[in-house]
């Protein structure tokens, strides 16, 4: 299901955006959203890095977050912050790592900003999956309805036809661009 977000370019810019906030108050000039897809790893979105698959050292820590499910903060030689990413169910879907060359402390604020910048995100991917969802079965729906043999019609609350399925142009009486906008009691004989 999370496939689909790739092509989603409200999407990325949104996670352009939890990533830019994040690579900000950490002070850490590189960011970057990989999700798992059928036991893959690959970038989705990127701050501050000219990669386009995730180096191997980063890519072994990032399998060690999706295996224990925690955050991992490594500041050796260089800095990497593992933040895992889960569907509401608990499954993994992805990780934002922050890197840089050179080690860093985080602040307690700075900590409890990625917790929440990790919620933000989890949201950001069940909307855009749930609203997915919706229309894929408001696209069954208008199918059906397009396919029926029955008219069928939307009124609004003030009485106005807002909506008239298409098999409405096998009646030879009605005008369907003339009914649409009409009050439904005008409609009425």
């Amino acid at each position: 299901k999370i496939r689909f977000l790739i092509d989603s370019e409200g999407f990325q810019k949104e996670c352009c955006t939890i990533l830019r906030f994040l690579s900000d108050i950490c002070e850490i000039p590189q960011a970057a959203l990989s999700f798992i897809d059928n036991g893959k790893s690959f970038i989705m979105s990127k701050i501050g890095v000219d990669f386009e698959c995730l180096p191997e050292n980063i890519t072994l820590l990032n399998s060690e977050v999706n295996q224990e499910k925690e955050l991992k903060i490594v500041s050796d030689a260089g800095f990497y912050i593992g933040i895992p990413i889960a569907s509401e169910s608990g499954d993994n879907l992805g990780i934002i790592c922050l890197t840089d060359a050179r080690p860093h402390q985080l602040s307690p604020i700075q900590l409890k900003t990625i917790e929440y910048a990790r919620e933000q995100m989890q949201c950001l991917i069940h909307l855009h999956v749930r609203n997915s969802e919706l229309q894929e079965k408001e696209n069954q729906l208008q199918l059906y309805i397009d396919n029926s043999k029955e008219i069928v019609f939307k009124i609004e609350l003030n009485g106005t036809i807002s909506y008239i399925s298409k098999n409405l142009q096998n009646l030879p009486e009605f005008d369907r661009d003339e009914i649409l906008n009409m009050q439904f009691e005008n409609l009425i004989h």
